[in-house]
Parts: C-alpha cells; sequence; structure tokens
C-alpha cells in the first residue's frame, strides 16, 4: 500500500497523506496530554514538567499505533506519526508552564495557584471518566 503510494504517486498526493498522518499522532496526543497535566511532574520547572507530559504522552500515542495500527501503518513506521505533534505540543507545554511559573516564595495578592497533589489530578480524571460515561449512556 505505502509502497504504491510513494513510487506512482503525485508529490502533493504524498503530501496530503503525510499531513493526514501528523494530524492524526497529533489528535491522538491530546487526550494523554491532558491526562498526563493532570498527574505528572506537578512540582517541577517547567521545561522539565512539559518534558515529563509530552514522554509519557508520545510514549502511549506510539504504543496504540504500534499495537492497534494492523495493516495501516507498519510497526516500524508508526512511532513516527505522532512525532510532529508532540514536538509542538511540547513547545506549547512549555511556554503555558513558563508563563504560569512563578519563582518566588512570595507570591502577589490575587494570584491562583495550581494544585500540586497528583491524587486530585486523579480524581479530576477519573471524574471527568464517568461524567463522559453517564452522558453517553443517557443520550442512547
Amino acid at each position: 500500500m505505502w509502497g504504491e503510494l510513494f513510487t506512482d504517486g503525485q508529490p502533493v498526493e504524498i503530501a496530503k497523506v503525510l499531513l493526514v498522518l501528523a494530524g492524526v499522532g497529533f489528535v491522538m496526543l491530546i487526550p494523554f496530554v491532558w491526562v498526563c497535566s493532570k498527574i505528572l511532574a506537578l512540582k517541577e520547572q517547567p521545561e522539565r514538567r512539559a518534558l515529563w507530559t509530552i514522554a509519557a504522552s508520545y510514549a502511549g500515542a506510539a504504543l496504540i499505533l504500534i499495537f492497534a495500527s494492523g495493516e495501516f501503518i507498519t510497526p516500524w513506521f508508526a512511532p513516527l506519526v505522532p512525532l510532529p505533534g508532540a514536538v509542538v505540543v511540547y513547545f506549547w507545554l512549555r511556554y503555558t508552564y513558563r508563563k504560569g511559573w512563578i519563582d518566588d516564595d512570595l507570591v502577589p495578592d490575587g494570584t491562583k495557584l495550581e494544585n500540586s497533589d497528583w491524587r486530585v489530578g486523579v480524581g479530576v480524571v477519573v471524574g471527568a471518566i464517568i461524567i463522559a460515561a453517564i452522558k453517553v449512556t443517557l443520550s442512547r
């Protein structure tokens, strides 16, 4: 399947397929990023927190693509699919975490602090899953 595309396909067709694959990888990362950002490395510096979050998210998305893509994507190519999205999301997370980082013991008044307890993050994730399950059940 892929050999025919790359040997007989036009450059525009190849670019479209690669763009779709990069989009699929990006979309697969988003749920993992949301869960990992609530649980992993909450007390780390912004760069390390973004790296921990995106590394775990990338591993999850790549493993799903390796084991669940079947004949569509070969196992050696599957880890490359979420890579462009992972790079973009890493820099976005790093920017977001650096913007909200306060490296001082005296926090200005009126500043809302993010929760740094991973157990609260697990509760948020489990609560969101339960609410989604209830909504799906009631919509049927």
